[in-house]
Formats: C-alpha cells, structure tokens, sequence
C-alpha cells in the first residue's frame, strides 16, 4: 500500500496522515469544538470535508484530490493569499450560490492587494480556477470571461501553468464560444439597428421614382442574369443579414465565403461556395481552424455533412492539434460523433495534441461516448458500414 502523504486536510484535523478511524474522528471532535457553526460556517464545511477525506484514506481508498490541498503549508506569503483566495472561492462557487456575485470582486481584491507582483502566486490561483471551472462547469458563462479579463489572459491560456491539454482545450473552447455567442449578438443588434427608422421621418422618394427604379432593377437582372452567382435561396439567405456582413460575404472570394458560411450555420451558403470551388478544408486565418473542425466546434451537423461529402479531411487540427471528432467529444454531440467516425476518424489518434478522441471521453467522464466510439469501430469497419 503507497505510502501516505501530507496535505491541507490532515493539517486541518491536526493529524498526521494515518488510517486510525479512532484517531480520525478524535481529531475531528476536538476541532470542531472550538468552530461557531453560526458565525464560522466556512471553517465547519472544511473540516467535514477534511473528516470524510481521511475516513475514505482509512476505508483503503485514495481519494483524489485537487491540487490546491496537496499542499500542506504554502512555501511564500504570494502562495498561501493564493490558496486562502482559492479556497474562499471554492466554497462559493461550490456551496453558496446565492453569493456568486462576489466571486469577481473577492478575486479582484486578491490580485490587487494581496498577490500584487508574486507572479508564481497568480500563475497557481489561476491553474487552480481553471481546474475547478472544469470540474465543475459554470452555469454562468460570464464567470469564464471575467476569469480572462482580470487575469489579463491572451487568446491562449500561458504555457507554463501545469494544465492538462483536455482542461486546456475546455477553456478554450469556452472562451470560443463567448466570443461566437458576441458576435452572433452584435449581429441581432446591428440587424435591428438598421431595421429602425427615426421617429418622424418620411420617405423623399416619390412614387414614380421608385417605379422607375424597378423597372431600371429588372431590366438590368435580365441583361447580367447569367453571371450572377447568387441563386435566390443564398439572396433570401442573405438577407437576414445587416447590408454591411452580407457584402462582407458577396466580397469574399470561394474560400471566404465558405468559411463565412460554415462559421454562422448556413446550409445554403456553404453550398453556394462549394459551388463556385472553394476549398473544402479552407482554414480560419486568425484560428488556424479547418472549417470541418468549425462545423463540429459548433454542432453544425447538417453543413459537417456537406463538408465531408465533398472531401474534407478528418484528420485537420485547430492550432492547439484537435481534431474534429475531439471537438464533438468535448461538446458530448453523439450525432457529430457518429458522422465524423463514419468518415474515417480514428478515435485512438492522438494527432498533434497527444490525446485521443477516446483519452478525451474518458477525462471528461463521457463513458455513453466511450462506448459508442467503442461499438462503432476501426475507420475501416466504419467505411465498410457507410
């Protein structure tokens, strides 16, 4: 049996590790006699916690633990205002949900005065948040975006916080999605900006003006009609659209458009660029994402579909060495899964990340996938079912 280590929990008990339930609960007895569960109910959960954290080391389990806790004592005055900003959040984020709305300032008021300059200080209560954000997944996406902001991240989480990749790749796909759900927004805004005319106004044109027009309209539609490369489903398409993305889209050549297409859902304009010769595995400039990667990033399964039967390959990566079928993985999207694997995706490819589809399931806990991924097959059995 492994040795025993000593962390925070044994600490708080006043115990050194052992498996002696008598001396367990002894411990736990002569501390919780001096703790007020009215004024100090913080330091009661922490406790129990800590109690049935040694019963289960008595029991013969080895429970796991967060990181935060394997440390005993804090080696620098930076490491112990991390942990005690840690553990303050911890019990709010995990227990007292009607006091969420302090989470932000609490962390604010740490790295300000407290932490100050202690680098190594941040770079742990970071590693530690993002740890257990991925535990325990916010139902407040903000939470996640507040976290970037005030911890001044970039488009990436920093290299040296000791993260693993599928925690990584949580985060930022997060962060991705925020940014989706922004702009999508911003869209609805602008589209209904532009829908609004200023109280009073009046239209100048006159009546056989705007006949004239039409007629002018018409003639010239029928003069260019061969070389216009807008069917009238992409016109109607596009035409719920604020003026200013749709001729963002009509200016974009093949691959931008697709890309465009792809990026907001749009069945009829991904047809429309596959048409005029895009490249079906057109890559994001700014993401280094293949649009295939995209389109499972965001659950789009029908334009997923189109891709593939034109060819896209399985095998892309985003810039952090994903894969689609990791993306339908993260996002627990049986569908996506399922059409991705009966294109040929390997589920034990660990690619340029060094993680499978199958590594990622099982971090994650998605045991339904792990199966499924399991029933469904090699890629070849996969091309043979198709």
């Amino acid at each position: 049996m492994a040795p025993l280590q000593h962390n925070r929990y044994w600490q708080l008990l006043g115990l050194s590790p052992c498996r002696d339930v008598e001396a367990i609960n002894e411990g736990f007895h002569e501390r919780i006699s001096t703790v007020d569960p009215h004024d100090q109910a913080e330091d009661l959960r922490r406790l129990q916690e800590a109690r049935e954290y040694a019963l289960a080391v008595a029991g013969g389990e080895s429970p796991v633990l967060e990181e935060a806790y394997l440390i005993p004592d804090p080696d620098s005055p930076g490491a112990r205002a991390a942990f005690r900003a840690y553990d303050t959040f911890r019990d709010i984020y995990l227990h007292r949900p009607a006091e969420h709305d302090r989470l932000v300032p609490e962390l604010v008021e740490v790295l300000e005065d407290r932490l100050g300059c202690d680098a190594a200080g941040r770079e742990r209560l970071l590693t530690w948040l993002v740890r257990l954000l991925a535990r325990h997944r916010p139902k407040n996406p903000a939470l996640i975006r507040d976290l970037k902001r005030i911890f001044r991240l970039g488009d990436r989480l920093p290299a040296n916080l000791d993260l693993p990749e599928d925690v990584r790749f949580w985060f930022l796909q997060a962060i991705e999605s925020l940014e989706t759900e922004n702009r999508a927004t911003g869209t609805r805004l602008r589209q209904s900006l532009h829908g609004m005319t200023p109280r009073g106004s009046q239209s100048w044109a006159p009546q056989w003006s705007m006949v004239l027009a039409a007629l002018v309209g018409l003639g010239l539609g029928l003069l260019f009609i061969k070389v216009d490369p807008f069917d009238l489903r992409t016109k109607r398409t596009l035409s719920g659209y604020a003026p200013d993305e749709a001729a963002h889209f009509r200016k974009a050549d093949a691959d931008g458009k697709l890309i465009w297409a792809v990026d907001r859902g749009e069945a009829a304009l991904v047809r429309a660029a596959l048409a005029q010769g895009a490249d079906v595995n057109s890559v994001l400039p700014n993401e280094a994402m293949p649009v295939l990667v995209l389109a499972s990033n965001q659950g789009h399964v029908q334009i997923a579909l189109l891709l593939l039967q034109n060819g896209a390959d399985v095998t892309g990566t985003d810039r952090h060495g994903f894969q689609a079928l990791h993306h339908a993985v993260a996002n627990n999207d049986e569908r996506m899964l399922t059409l991705i694997m009966a294109h040929g995706a390997d589920p034990e490819d660990p690619g340029q990340a060094g993680l499978s589809a199958m590594d990622m399931a099982r971090n994650h806990r998605h045991l339904h996938l792990m199966e499924l991924m399991s029933e469904l097959g090699s890629p070849s059995a996969m091309r043979g079912n198709r």
